[in-house]
């Protein structure tokens, strides 16, 4: 599990709100099949991670995976690229 827990329905309905209020957002370093990547971040009982690209074509954004970190003791778990 490296700090992370499984997705729920609940994180998936959340999506528009983590997209349209992020506490974070950044472009990434990488390219998902030659197209931009950005990363989305909203501290919703722990922290919430959406990587989506955008569609050269349609200009719209596609969710490509999403994830959570578990929160222990009070602190939240770090991810070490950021």
């Amino acid at each position: 599990m490296q700090g992370q827990r499984a997705i729920t329905e609940a994180d998936i309905i959340n999506i528009p709100l983590i997209i349209q209020n992020p506490d974070k957002i950044a472009l990434d370093c990488r390219l998902y099949e030659s197209k931009p990547v950005i990363k989305f971040v909203k501290m919703i009982n722990g922290k919430i991670t959406i990587i989506s690209w955008v569609s050269k074509k349609h200009k719209d954004l596609a969710v490509q995976t999403m994830y959570s970190e578990i929160k222990k003791d009070g602190t939240l778990a770090t991810t070490t690229a950021e």
